[in-house]
């Protein structure tokens, strides 16, 4: 059948003779540690039932390489997931990554009840109701709001209101000890506050 969806036609178009042999290649290089996140992870996303995980480790420690092996795990499978970071240069570094304001539609000007700027009717929309699972990296980076805008945006979408995500399975990813959000004229208190960790969907 054909996809006139640009979007997720592109999702859809990995070879996947390419990603076996990524797989056979790769699955054995990771660590025990990672072996058993990938695990925990790929897991939740067969099953589908939805899942909020965060991937912590410093910057060096092959988080990218986690996520590269999870992104091609589900794409063997033939299925979507959206990988995606807070900025450009990092989002280059995984298979098919955007930027996370590019295909959420984050508004810049963000406040505890913001919501998504997607037109219901919209390629992306079927993307993110086709997708399996979302991975974000750089997640500490952001201010909490983003996350929850993306989560109330996804359980509109989804029609599951009361289900983290709409039920997706999310795996956010970064260091705590690099750079905080930003917050324009925020006294430490404040950015302090606009951490992932401090927002309602952490665990």
């Amino acid at each position: 059948m054909l996809c006139v969806n640009p979007q997720l036609a592109a999702e859809l178009d990995y070879d996947r003779d390419v990603l076996h042999g990524y797989i056979n290649q790769n699955l054995l290089r990771l660590n025990i540690c990672q072996e058993i996140a990938v695990t925990i992870m790929f897991n939740a996303i067969a099953q589908g039932e939805g899942a909020v995980f965060f991937l912590d480790s410093p910057g060096g420690s092959s988080k990218t390489f986690v996520y590269k092996v999870l992104l091609t795990l589900v794409r063997r499978d033939g299925h979507v997931t959206i990988g995606v970071a807070s900025s450009s240069i990092v989002a280059l570094l995984l298979e098919g990554g955007q930027i996370a304001h590019s295909i959420f539609k984050i508004p810049i000007a963000l406040g505890k009840d913001s919501m998504c700027l997607i037109p219901v009717q919209s390629d992306s929309v079927e993307l993110l109701r086709e997708a399996k699972s979302i991975i974000w990296d750089e997640a500490p980076t952001q201010h909490r709001h983003c996350a929850e805008a993306v989560d109330r945006t996804l359980r509109d979408i989804m029609w599951h209101p009361n289900l983290p995500f709409g039920g997706k399975v999310v795996v956010f990813g970064g260091d705590f000890q690099q750079c905080p959000p930003v917050v324009s004229r925020g006294s430490r208190a404040a950015i302090v506050s606009a951490a992932l960790s401090r927002s309602v969907l952490w665990r």
